[in-house]
């Protein structure tokens, strides 16, 4: 398999993320024309399908989230019991390590996470194929981006 569609797709997928308001604010979500549906947000967007029924991925997001806060939660505690100086800091790193490895290696090798697969859901292209372990690692690292993005649109 080639990946320069792969790379084609995720080129597009990329230029399409934002949209720039003339207030010079950006919005989630491409551009759109004024006669076509307005995007709200990506999120919400793939949170239902298109009779609008719900997907379960806002639950399967949680569902991931507890389980790397959970993570980080023992790590914390077990360093803390033992007296360590440092549990708090390493219960952070902690939490980003199970979040990246979950949503990118194991979400690469399964082609699912585990909140995702308690729904039934996957992550794939339209045309069926999945994303590569780098355009994973992409979304992951933009994530928090995509957050104070978010939230300064609102402002």
């Amino acid at each position: 398999m080639s990946d320069s569609g792969a790379d084609q797709r995720e080129a597009a997928a990329l230029a399409k993320r934002y949209e720039q308001r003339p207030d010079g604010t950006l919005r989630l979500g491409p551009a759109v024309e004024t006669d076509a549906q307005p995007v709200v947000c990506l999120w919400l967007v793939s949170a239902s399908r298109a009779d609008g029924s719900e997907t379960g991925a806002i639950r399967a997001f949680l569902i991931d989230a507890a389980s790397h806060i959970g993570i980080a939660v023992a790590v914390w505690w077990v360093l803390w019991a033992n007296g360590n100086a440092v549990a708090v800091p390493l219960g952070i790193c902690a939490w980003v390590a199970a979040s990246f490895v979950h949503r990118t290696l194991i979400q690469r090798a399964t082609r699912t996470t585990l909140g995702k697969a308690f729904f039934g859901l996957r992550l794939r292209y339209p045309d069926g194929s999945y994303p590569s372990l780098w355009r994973l690692i992409l979304h992951w690292s933009a994530t928090p981006l995509d957050a104070v993005a978010i939230a300064l649109s609102f402002a």
